[in-house]
């Protein structure tokens, strides 16, 4: 219910820059918990997959992928968890693209809780069409904001 009325919520919103970062501010609910009493680690990647979505929304990207019949399958997911989140405790979850090449974008998701690193996770993902690999800044380009890469295609991202 709350990933429905989030996106609905982010029709009315302003469009994102890619290089933008989109920032939800949650609470975390009981229905989010486990048998530990702190936020389950599936909830927060679902949380994560539910603002990639957004972000995809407010950016254009999910636009132009039903435009040109894309798919954007993800990659891979490297996730690190630093501190637990209990019922009621107010979180912010931040998502953003980081970099790209010539075969698939970096987005990294942060949740912070009062300007704490709760946990972290970068995702790589690609744009396909009939089973080939579609670069980024083809699609990119398609959005009016597209910035330049931070890295030239095919060099190895900092950090």
């Amino acid at each position: 219910m709350r990933s429905t009325i989030r996106s609905l919520h982010g029709l009315t919103r302003p469009q994102l820059g890619l290089r933008e970062t989109l920032v939800l501010d949650m609470r975390v609910w009981p229905g989010d918990l486990n048998i530990g009493l702190h936020m389950d680690n599936v909830r927060y990647l679902q949380l994560m997959n539910e603002a990639r979505n957004l972000f995809f929304q407010r950016t254009g990207i999910r636009r132009v992928c039903l435009r040109r019949r894309l798919g954007l399958p993800l990659a891979s997911c490297d996730m690190r968890y630093r501190r637990p989140l209990h019922a009621g405790q107010r979180y912010r979850l931040s998502t953003r693209i980081v970099d790209w090449d010539e075969r698939r974008f970096e987005i990294v998701q942060r949740y912070e809780r009062k300007g704490e690193l709760i946990a972290e996770g970068h995702f790589h993902s690609a744009f396909t069409q009939a089973g080939k690999v579609v670069a980024p800044a083809d699609v990119f380009a398609a959005i009016a904001t597209a910035p330049a890469p931070a890295t030239q295609p095919g060099a190895a991202p900092e950090g």
